[in-house]
């Protein structure tokens, strides 16, 4: 890898520092101002990124994208020199973009996207302070800083993926070199031993560390932009392909020592020995079209002289200060905003009001079911059990935390529950309000006259203003728009159950039609429920 050693050299800094004039200092001293305003204020979401890298060891990565941002700037502070701040204020306007995504992420709970923004937040500071010419020769560092937020939700969706993939590539290998192989999803069945390729062995932490690498890499050795698409895209294949080796040379490996090598051997250790060969492999081939353009300086020279003649150069320290407040002044409303829309949720939590009786299911005092969810995210909650004839259904409804990630909401019941390993599936109903899903479960109770074993069919959903539905970014949208318009309207989670006497066909008939005849005065209920009612609270 070549550096240029005059950048590198006392020399080059001694030219840096020489050229640094008054409007440069005033520059960077209100762009730190700026930087650690920002910092303060969304202080709550870089806290968050901070403990994803020290929690989950697949982006423990984080911690080195910051020092690495900087070093690729230093390399450049000679060349930046010939440069003259001077602060955009149309880059306002994209801090207020970024500002407005941060906030509609915050509300809808998506973590990753709001992230994403607060670091594109401080990227923005650079073009609102230093200007356009001195920002568009700082973009690849700069946008380098995006991988500071995590792709937590990418990473679990890739997981499952490559290992499909890993498994792929090591039974192929392994037909080829004749080894009898015989798979189930990623399990591999050979002569001396199963295999399987577990989540941890997926590789997709190889996957994100060498793109980040060869993002480096490519913006270090090459000036032509379709180079360095060309090697980010090698190294976001060489992992992928080193990973199937290594399962399976470490297969090979057990086949050969008679499994006592593979399984003694440190995993860890070996993964890394790998990842180390896959990433010099990867320095090797893009080597051969390694690029170096001299004629830099020349370029910096040309933008400084160009510059020196910008009659606004002379009032550039007032409009560096009028800047950095605008800035702050855009970065503090956005956390205020959502801090007052969370406030005014919080504070009101209304008390749920169920009627007794509707459409001939009536409230059961005698008989109490031994299930009922439990719901840690529920503000408020009401527990029915409801009969009608020989159906007996029990039902739920908890208002949630405002603007929580409903998609963490399990209604698995209570610890007096045997929660059976079935998965959840989807079932659609037709009412004469439409169609919407629900999701179905079937768990095992204790019976508290029996203590026998008793099972049961839940169904849930959520509600939000008369819309019924299992789609967790469609609640997250809906409360969101609610709340920017100023509605403090609520989410609830209603669930159903019904114990399967003799099949399970008639305890979904029994929860189909209770919810056919008692949904539209459900939802009637629960709309007025910040109306204090004089029926009684039962809990049962």
């Amino acid at each position: 890898m070549r550096f240029d050693s005059k950048l590198m050299s006392g020399t080059g800094l001694d030219k840096f520092v020489s050229r640094i004039n008054n409007s440069w200092i005033v520059s960077l001293i209100v762009l730190f101002l700026c930087i650690v305003a920002v910092l303060i204020l969304y202080e709550e979401t870089f806290v968050e990124m901070v403990e994803i890298w020290r929690d989950h060891g697949a982006f423990t990565y984080g911690y080195l994208i910051l020092p690495i941002s900087l070093w690729l700037l230093w390399r450049k502070r000679t060349n930046l020199s010939y440069l003259n701040p001077n602060p955009e204020l149309r880059g306002l306007l994209l801090l207020l973009i970024f500002c407005v995504v941060w906030l509609i992420a915050d509300l809808l709970g998506f973590s990753y996207i709001k992230q994403l923004a607060s670091v594109a937040l401080l990227i923005s500071l650079f073009l609102c302070v230093l200007g356009a010419s001195v920002f568009k020769h700082m973009l690849f560092p700069l946008l380098f800083l995006l991988f500071l937020a995590p792709p937590v939700g990418l990473h679990n969706y890739l997981v499952p993926i490559m290992m499909e993939v890993s498994a792929d590539i090591a039974e192929f290998l392994l037909q080829i070199t004749g080894v009898s192989v015989y798979r189930e999803g990623t399990t591999l069945h050979t002569p001396t031993g199963n295999w399987y390729v577990a989540p941890a062995c997926s590789g997709t932490q190889y996957l994100i560390t060498s793109i980040i690498i060869g993002c480096v890499f490519a913006y270090i050795a090459y000036k032509n932009n379709n180079k360095r698409l060309v090697f980010i895209s090698i190294s976001a294949l060489l992992p992928i392909i080193g990973n199937g080796l290594r399962i399976y040379s470490t297969i090979m490996l057990g086949a050969l020592s008679g499994l006592n090598v593979a399984i003694t051997f440190d995993h860890v250790f070996y993964g890394l020995i790998f990842f180390g060969i896959i990433v010099s492999v990867m320095f090797f081939i893009g080597s051969f079209w390694w690029e170096y353009d001299s004629s830099d300086n020349a370029k910096y020279q040309s933008c400084k002289t160009k510059e020196s003649n910008n009659i606004f150069m002379s009032s550039n320290i007032y409009n560096v200060i009028k800047t950095g407040v605008f800035v702050v002044l855009i970065s503090l409303s956005f956390p205020l905003v959502a801090h007052k829309i969370k406030h005014d949720f919080t504070q009101q939590s209304a008390r749920i009001n169920i009627p007794l009786a509707m459409a001939g299911w009536k409230v059961n005092y005698e008989k109490s079911s031994a299930w009922y969810p439990v719901i840690e995210q529920a503000r408020s909650e009401m527990y029915q059990s409801y009969i009608k004839g020989d159906k007996e259904v029990v039902l739920y409804v908890g208002e949630l935390e405002p603007f929580f990630d409903v998609s963490k909401v399990s209604p698995a019941g209570s610890v007096r529950n045997i929660e059976s390993q079935l998965k959840i599936v989807e079932r659609r109903l037709t009412l004469p309000i439409g169609d919407f899903d629900v999701k179905e479960k079937v768990v095992n109770s204790i019976d508290i006259n029996s203590g026998g074993i008793k099972k049961l069919v839940i169904w849930y959903w959520y509600l939000f203003d008369k819309t019924n539905t299992i789609n967790d970014t469609e609640v997250k949208v809906l409360e969101t728009i609610s709340a920017l318009k100023g509605d403090r309207k609520r989410t609830y989670l209603i669930v159903v159950a019904s114990p399967i006497k003799s099949d399970i066909q008639s305890a979904r008939l029994a929860l189909f039609s209770f919810i056919y005849d008692t949904l539209y005065e459900l939802e009637m209920s629960l709309s007025n429920s910040s109306i204090s009612s004089l029926l009684p609270f039962h809990f049962h």
